[in-house]
């Protein structure tokens, strides 16, 4: 992935305690929603598994992987609001 995709090669993820540990090839992290659709796409393409992290509060072994780990940080706040509904 471009700059704007942030891909990166990885050495480990790990939650907040550290008691949930991986590896991941890469770790991504998408600075906008087309970002992450073309991510999405070009690994669902390639057969590629992928996991979502959120903010690492788990003590489960959810986000463990050792393909891609997709990070949402960058696509934080409110794009618009339809005050009608």
């Amino acid at each position: 992935m471009d700059s704007r995709g942030q891909t990166r090669r990885a050495k480990h993820w790990q939650n907040w305690s550290g008691s949930v540990r991986s590896r991941p090839r890469e770790i991504a992290r998408p600075e906008t929603i087309e970002n992450l659709a073309e991510l999405i796409g070009s690994l669902g393409r390639d057969r590629r598994q992928v996991r979502v992290v959120g903010s690492g509060h788990s003590f489960t072994p959810l986000v463990a992987t050792d393909d891609v780990l997709v990070s949402l940080d960058r696509l934080q706040g409110i794009l618009s609001v339809d005050a009608a509904s």
